[in-house]
């Protein structure tokens, strides 16, 4: 089922008309005013009330367990799928202590970047994860 969401979700991405005009969402223009707590606060919510995440997940300790794999391996399996999904939340962070200064124009720039492609990054990841939970879908029915 969620593989036919996230290909009606690439669909609609693709078919929607671009406009260029459009200004962000309004929640995204509300982060650069978020202050240290809130943000470590909507750090600890979202992923507690974010569906998309706890399918994801629920999908790896699925895959991991049936990949039968001895019980430190599944540990090592589950370890490196949370360091590989949060990695893309620890980069900014680490660079922000690494190098502070440098840090606000690269993340800007990274920030800008993300603005300018949310379209094809969304179709991308909708049809490839889309494609992806649909053939397992498929495969667990026939087996």
């Amino acid at each position: 089922m969620l593989g036919i969401l996230l290909l009606i979700t690439a669909y609609k991405k693709w078919c929607g008309e671009l406009d260029p005009d459009e200004p962000p969402p309004r929640w995204l223009s509300r982060l650069d005013k978020v202050t240290p707590l809130k943000a470590l606060g909507i750090g600890i919510t979202l992923p507690l009330i974010a569906p998309k995440l706890w399918v994801f997940t629920l999908n790896a300790l699925a895959t991991i367990a049936a990949a039968e794999l001895s019980q430190p391996d599944i540990a090592i399996a589950y370890l490196l799928f949370i360091l590989l999904a949060e990695s893309l939340l620890l980069l900014p962070i680490l660079l922000r202590i690494v190098v502070p200064k440098r840090s606000k124009s690269t993340l800007n720039q990274l920030s800008e970047w993300l603005n300018r492609n949310s379209r094809p990054i969304t179709i991308l990841v909708s049809l490839v994860f889309g494609l992806w939970f649909l053939y397992s879908g498929i495969r667990g029915l026939r087996l």
